[in-house]
């Protein structure tokens, strides 16, 4: 982000903003229905188990023991899922992403498989309170090698799993993940 730009001592400008035009080089981000996933396809997901929900929110806010920040949610997560916090992902003094050892070892802990997602076998989703912060998780599994390909947001994240009334919800603590593949 900009702190780090500034970190590394990048041009700042002041004042108004002046927007030049960019050339237009015809690549552009499409939607992939794949990369971006729906209600219904983590409901599917629940009998599968063909990928791996990770969960990027507060571990208190995962398991069940602390209020949701929006009115009228579910408390809990998505039967099935782990959780990684997104703030574990990051170093406290710099605020950036922890080196690549110690987001091993944090994944780990998590009971995240890591040979199945860098070898490319086990599909990832990843989630939090409202797809923002869940692709912190993909970052950095990317960093660690796991495949973009193999990587997919659930978009509509906590607030539209506990947000509903037809979405199972566990509570407490991740349990270990057993892929159906």
């Amino acid at each position: 982000g900009f702190l780090r730009w500034q970190q590394l001592g990048l041009p700042v400008e002041t004042g108004p903003a002046t927007p030049q035009p960019v050339f237009d080089s015809g690549d552009r981000w499409n939607y992939t229905p794949e990369r971006c996933w729906d209600v219904e396809k983590v409901k599917a997901n629940l009998t599968g188990n063909s990928s791996i929900v990770i969960d990027a929110r507060p571990a208190p806010r995962f398991q069940g023991t602390a209020e949701e920040p929006r009115a009228g949610m579910k408390s809990g997560h998505i039967p099935n899922s782990l959780n990684v916090p997104f703030p574990d992902l990051l170093d406290p003094q710099t605020k950036l992403l922890k080196d690549p050892e110690e987001l091993e070892a944090l994944m780990m802990i998590n009971g995240i498989p890591m040979s199945d997602i860098t070898d490319g076998d086990l599909p990832v989703v990843t989630s939090c309170g409202s797809g923002v912060t869940a692709c912190m998780v993909g970052l950095s599994l990317h960093q660690l090698g796991m495949p973009l390909k193999n990587w997919a947001v659930y978009d509509g994240s906590w607030t539209e799993w506990g947000g509903r009334q037809d979405t199972p919800v566990e509570q407490g603590p991740s349990k270990p993940f057993k892929s159906k593949l």
